[in-house]
């Protein structure tokens, strides 16, 4: 799976990084908040039309698509230092470890 944003994506992911001032928080953090906030919204029904309802089901599905994006370059770069990967059985990654 290719890990460059689109410009869609790029534009929800500014939005999510300045709506969340915290500097504790890591861009995963922002995200997944982010999508736990839509999600609840969507659960809850806080939506007035079925046009915003069609919104917030793509806004959950950009969300969802930029948090596997950077959960994969995450699990890339852990790969690249320790030189530990998933087997192909998806054997989890810290498994391997000593």
């Amino acid at each position: 799976m290719d890990t460059t944003l689109t410009n869609e994506e790029k534009k929800i992911a500014e939005q999510v990084d300045k709506y969340f001032l915290s500097s504790r928080m890591t861009f995963a953090d922002k995200l997944f908040h982010a999508l736990l906030i839509a999600q609840h919204d969507l659960e809850a029904h806080h939506y007035c039309s079925e046009e915003e309802h069609q919104r917030l089901l793509h806004y959950i599905s950009i969300l969802q698509g930029i948090l596997h994006k950077v959960h994969k370059l995450e699990k890339t770069k852990l790969n690249e230092i320790t030189g530990i990967s998933s087997s192909a059985t998806g054997t989890p990654l810290n498994s391997q470890l000593p």
